[in-house]
């Protein structure tokens, strides 16, 4: 029941026109989302030493950001500090993040099959 009130309250936040508006805007926060925080957490787990099949599994599951992005993106709008359509697109990166996540998971999961996970870490 809280998934669908979820999705619904998220859809309605959702200006898909903002997409088709700043398709580029729109791929960088993507990007942004997809790239930055899987490499940030992969690095942040290999930092603490753990092996890289399981830095790559911390990783993938978090490769999207979720409800925290909408109230801190409120809370930004309400200082100010972010505009409707900066909004918009925080909205629609974490939509597609969220849509993405398990091909993300998949994709880094099985790179490097086969290697045992006895590179060094502690997991």
């Amino acid at each position: 029941m809280f998934v669908a009130l979820f999705f619904v309250a998220i859809g309605m936040l959702f200006d898909p026109k903002v997409l088709v508006e700043q398709p580029l805007k729109g791929l960088a926060v993507l990007a942004i989302i997809l790239l930055g925080k899987t490499a940030a957490a992969y690095l942040i787990v290999r930092a603490l030493r753990y092996s890289s099949a399981t830095a790559r599994l911390v990783s993938a599951a978090l490769a999207q950001i979720g409800e925290f992005s909408f109230i801190l993106a409120a809370a930004a709008a309400g200082l100010g500090l972010l505009n409707d359509d900066a909004r918009s697109l925080v909205v629609a990166g974490a939509l597609l993040s969220i849509a993405l996540n398990p091909l993300t998971f998949w994709v880094l999961t099985r790179l490097r099959p086969g290697v045992s996970d006895t590179d060094g870490g502690a997991g």
